[in-house]
């Protein structure tokens, strides 16, 4: 029996409601709605179950539990709990930027290099958090400082004291081990992480990401004893799984036992993050999508608007920049001119892009002459007519089927900071909106791209606008500036 069959058998029980009177309320035959009860049918369409939940009386709330039971069978378990999980990653982005932990306790200054040679006991979460603000603190100061750490991204405050305490700091490096979920059917674990590690990504932090997939439960459990530790120069910092207990380590021979170890490690990982931050490295990875993509996908309020520019408008808008002209040679070469309106991409280029949007994002656009793909600081907004060529072009490429605008409800939580987009090389690449030296990072890890997937699976079954749809919205916003 499935937990939608349940539900119903449940409720029709508790409210003393018979399978004959709701095969007459629904003119249906009694045999199918016992069916439904037992689980060995399922309704084949939501109107269907929607049907069923009025002739039931259910209130709101009840509405909403059948229709996610319903969801959870006819969709499977994995697509409904990696779309909650994106969009619980999603909702964490639009917060990006404010902070969310408390104060640090003030419990007194280590002073480790008054402690040569010395041992000190942790014995709370408190001390733990203290001693490494002072240590994380100490960092600034000093030359050429890597700070080397193995632990799971779940201790919020540690990684919030990096991205406090080290932001903007030019000689510190900071290497991260993590283990990603192994287990295909707990890849939303793999999305919590890496919306842990998003603000130290994004932030002025001088910082890389590696994994190799375990079973992440066997890095935070009691039988694990001190599974994390942070290296800094001649400090190690080890402590357990709940935080509760540990030791910091100032030896010389310990320490660079401790690093060798790590560098070996790190050498059975992979890299999880690649970034860009200078507008020739945006060029690199924009050209290594493209050579290995023939699908891709973009979420974000806007439009896909990439294939909708041209040389001109690189070429008038573009700000001076070192190599100016080869990133308009290859950002542009494949785009055309304004002369061919009805431009259609090179065979040799992406053949089908899925652009998950909002109808506001297409407004957005349209009033500001903002491309979001592109970090604002290379470029000045795109006059009106600009606006209007590029509008034409998406729809011309709608038209053709090159471009497929989705249009998912305005609720959905994008951040306006982020811009997302992927391709069926299983990588996701993602960069923050803004400064010249906007970071743009490719995922490695596959286990995230299916967990995308089964998001996507989940807003096709329920996106708001079909093509002929889509085509006289984005017509209609047209006519509006034209």
């Amino acid at each position: 029996m499935s937990e939608f069959s349940e539900y119903i058998d449940n409720y029709m029980n508790e409210n003393s409601i018979s399978s004959s009177s709701l095969a007459i309320d629904l003119d249906m035959d009694r045999a199918l709605i016992h069916r439904y009860r037992k689980g060995t049918r399922v309704p084949s369409d939501e109107q269907t179950v929607c049907d069923i939940a009025g002739a039931l009386r259910m209130n709101t709330l009840e509405k909403r539990i059948l229709f996610e039971k319903y969801d959870l069978v006819s969709m499977g378990e994995s697509v409904v709990y990696n779309y909650k999980y994106v969009i619980k990653l999603l909702e964490d982005l639009q917060t990006l930027e404010k902070e969310h932990m408390n104060l640090l306790p003030e419990i007194g200054s280590f002073n480790f290099s008054d402690k040569d040679n010395s041992v000190i006991n942790l014995s709370s979460k408190e001390e733990i958090i203290a001693l490494c603000a002072d240590l994380f603190s100490t960092a600034p100061e000093k030359q050429n400082v890597k700070i080397q750490m193995v632990l799971q991204p779940i201790y919020d405050e540690i990684l919030t004291l990096i991205k406090r305490v080290l932001n903007s700091s030019e000689n510190i490096k900071v290497e991260h081990i993590v283990c990603l979920e192994k287990n295909a059917q707990k890849n939303f674990m793999n999305l919590e992480i890496f919306g842990k590690i998003i603000p130290l990504v994004l932030g002025n932090v001088d910082y890389n990401a590696f994994y190799y997939y375990d079973s992440i439960i066997n890095h935070i459990n009691e039988m694990s004893l001190f599974p994390n530790v942070i290296i800094m120069n001649d400090i190690v910092v080890q402590f357990d799984f709940d935080m509760q207990s540990g030791v910091a380590i100032y030896d010389k021979v310990y320490s660079e036992h401790m690093k060798n170890k790590y560098n070996r490690f790190r050498d059975l990982t992979e890299v999880l993050l690649i970034k860009s931050e200078r507008p020739l490295d945006f060029l690199d990875i924009y050209n290594n999508i493209h050579e290995t993509t023939t699908t891709a996908y973009s979420l974000y309020a806007q439009p896909c608007l990439g294939y909708c520019s041209s040389t001109d408008m690189f070429e008038k808008y573009l700000v001076q920049i070192p190599h100016r002209e080869e990133f308009i040679k290859g950002m542009a070469y494949h785009l055309g001119n304004w002369e061919n309106m009805n431009f259609i991409p090179p065979e040799s280029f992406c053949k089908k892009i899925y652009s998950y949007c909002k109808i506001s994002g297409v407004r957005s656009f349209m009033e500001t002459g903002r491309v979001d793909e592109l970090p604002e600081a290379l470029y000045s907004p795109l006059d009106k007519e600009v606006r209007i060529k590029m509008l034409e072009r998406l729809i011309h490429l709608v038209k053709a089927d090159i471009v497929n605008c989705i249009f998912v409800d305005e609720d959905m939580p994008l951040s306006k900071s982020v811009y997302f987009y992927w391709n069926d090389a299983k990588q996701v690449f993602f960069h923050k909106l803004g400064s010249l030296d906007t970071q743009q990072v490719c995922i490695n890890a596959s286990g995230m791209y299916q967990s995308i997937q089964d998001f996507l699976c989940y807003v096709n079954k329920k996106m708001i606008k079909k093509k002929d749809e889509t085509l006289e919205v984005l017509e209609g916003i047209w006519r509006e500036y034209w």
